[in-house]
C-alpha cells in the first residue's frame, strides 16, 4: 500500500485553494522533499492561486497517482497532509500525521502536527530522515513568517500559546482569532482597538472568554491544533 498524503494550498485571507491527493511517497522526506524543491523553485507567482496551478501542473504529468479533491472533503484515506499558506511573497507549512507515527508504525485515530513553520525550516526538516527528533514545541521565532502562521491557525481554531508575562511569570494561554469561536458581540472592530502596536497580537482568551494579548517577542512555545 502507498503512503497517501494530500496537499492543500490557502490564499492569503485562509480560505482553501486545493485539496491534492498522491497515491505514492506521501512521507516528508518523499513528497514533502519534493513540495520543498518546486516552493524554493518558485521565485515569481501571481497570488496563493498562481501557486496553487504551479503546483498542480508540477506534479501531474500522467493519468492516475495525483487527483484532485473537492477543498471541504477531509478523508481520503491520507497518512500525512502538507498545508500551504501563502502570504504575498512568505511561505509557511505545517505538515499533519494522519494515522501513522513518525517511526513508520499503524496508529489508529491519530491527526497531529508534526512540523510547523517556515519554507527554509520546512526544506530542512524534509531532508532530515530523523524527522521524528524535532519537537512540535520549538521556542517561537519572531519573525514575519512565523508571526502569520500564528495568526492564520488562531484564525482557524485554537492555539495554545505559552509566553512570558511582564512580571517573569510563565502562562498559557488558549487563544483564538476565529470568527465561528469569538461571541458576536465582541466583533474584531473591539478586538482593533484594544492594541495598535504591532509587536502585540490581541487573542480572544477561551478560558477567560475575553480579548488578551501578548508580545511576540514573550512567546516561548505554541501547540497547533491537531483538529478543531
Amino acid at each position: 500500500m502507498g503512503t497517501r498524503c494530500l496537499t492543500k494550498v490557502y490564499d492569503e485571507q485562509g480560505h482553501m485553494i486545493i485539496n491534492m491527493y498522491r497515491q505514492f511517497d506521501g512521507y516528508p522526506t518523499g513528497h514533502g522533499a519534493e513540495l520543498a524543491e518546486f516552493l524554493n523553485n518558485q521565485k515569481m507567482y501571481n497570488g496563493a492561486g498562481d501557486l496553487a496551478a504551479l503546483l498542480v501542473a508540477h506534479f501531474k504529468k500522467e493519468p492516475m497517482h495525483y487527483y484532485l479533491y473537492p477543498t471541504d472533503v477531509e478523508d481520503c484515506g491520507q497518512d500525512y497532509e502538507y498545508h500551504i499558506y501563502s502570504s504575498g511573497i512568505n511561505i509557511s507549512i505545517k505538515i499533519m500525521n494522519c494515522g501513522w507515527n513518525v517511526f513508520g508504525e499503524t496508529q489508529d485515530d491519530t491527526y497531529e502536527p508534526l512540523f510547523v513553520g517556515s519554507l527554509e525550516e520546512f526544506t530542512k526538516y524534509c531532508a532530515n530522515e530523523k524527522y521524528g527528533d524535532i519537537e512540535l514545541n520549538q521556542p517561537f521565532e519572531d519573525s514575519i513568517v512565523g508571526q502569520e502562521t500564528l495568526k492564520m491557525e488562531l484564525a482557524n481554531g485554537v492555539v495554545t500559546v505559552v509566553f512570558e508575562k511582564q512580571d517573569g511569570t510563565e502562562r498559557t494561554m488558549h487563544c483564538t482569532l476565529s470568527e465561528d469561536i469569538i461571541p458576536a458581540l465582541d466583533t474584531t472592530v473591539v478586538k482593533q482597538k484594544r492594541i495598535q502596536n504591532p509587536n502585540v497580537l490581541a487573542v480572544w482568551d477561551t478560558d477567560a472568554n475575553g480579548w488578551r494579548s501578548f508580545r511576540f517577542d514573550s512567546i516561548k512555545s505554541i501547540v497547533y491544533p491537531s483538529v478543531v
